[in-house]
């Protein structure tokens, strides 16, 4: 087998690609760090916390295509050295992220007891996921704007900044959880409540460091047509039959798992 030859672009791969990683890396940890402060709480507010997460997580990871789309569409633009269009495809994915968070959060909302019925969750976990789940729907504009801001960012060719705001947000989180769960004693609506605010935080973030590169990224602030929506949203096509499926299958095992107790 040949050994592998070094290349003049490892350098510009690797400043890329080990930041990435990171944020990746980093990006459960809310999930853990949540799953160890609830699991103090005992069986059933973990088993509340399992199939709330699962609903949440299946509603979110089905518009994930906002970053694997925009990433690739910025980054040509940048390419291209075309910045305007760059920053329109920036300022798009945000405001498709933003508005199909809203519409998310308002529909789980209004349906969360008969979804988490169907999940099977049992007459002692409902109402602590429930409240778990309504909560985190709070988070999911917010969820969209970062996933939107992560793409943005790797296609202009920064993933450190996208690292730094993922850190920060898996550290609110880690600072609020025992303090809301045990110091508020507001149990599992606590954790919701911890990363709810951790993740608007990070949003917020996202959108101050957008304001403060608007001229740098070409950035216009005016509302886009259908037809310049378009390319974001088909590129997420694939993705969302491919991120759908997948899905199904763990949330059918989920409601399964929950089914037995």
């Amino acid at each position: 087998m040949k050994a592998l030859r070094r290349s003049p672009y490892d350098r510009e791969i690797a400043r890329l690609a080990v930041p990435a990683l990171g944020a990746l890396a980093v990006d459960p940890l809310v999930s853990l760090v949540d799953t160890a402060y609830v699991g103090r709480l005992g069986a059933e507010a973990l088993a509340s916390l399992a199939v709330a997460t699962a609903v949440f997580t299946l509603a979110f990871a089905m518009f994930n295509f906002l970053a694997y789309g925009t990433t690739p569409l910025v980054a040509g633009a940048v390419g291209r050295d075309d910045l305007p269009a760059a920053g329109r495809l920036t300022v798009n994915g945000l405001i498709i992220g933003a508005v199909l968070g809203f519409a998310t959060a308002l529909l789980l909302a209004l349906t969360a007891t008969p979804v988490l019925e169907v999940m099977g969750a049992s007459a002692q976990t409902l109402a602590g996921a429930r409240d778990y789940l309504v909560v985190r729907a709070l988070a999911l504009p917010a969820v969209m704007i970062i996933t939107v801001g992560h793409g943005a960012f790797r296609g202009y060719q920064d993933t450190k900044t996208p690292l730094w705001v993922t850190g920060g947000i898996s550290l609110v989180n880690l600072i609020l959880d025992p303090i809301l769960i045990f110091g508020f004693d507001w149990g599992l609506a606590g954790a919701a409540w911890a990363t709810m605010i951790a993740q608007w935080l990070g949003a917020a973030t996202f959108l101050v460091l957008f304001a403060s590169r608007r001229r740098q990224f070409l950035l216009e602030s005016q509302w886009p047509g259908m037809e310049a929506l378009r390319p974001i949203v088909g590129a997420g096509r694939a993705l969302v039959i491919r991120s759908g499926s997948l899905l199904a299958a763990f949330t059918l095992a989920t409601a399964v798992a929950t089914r037995q107790g």
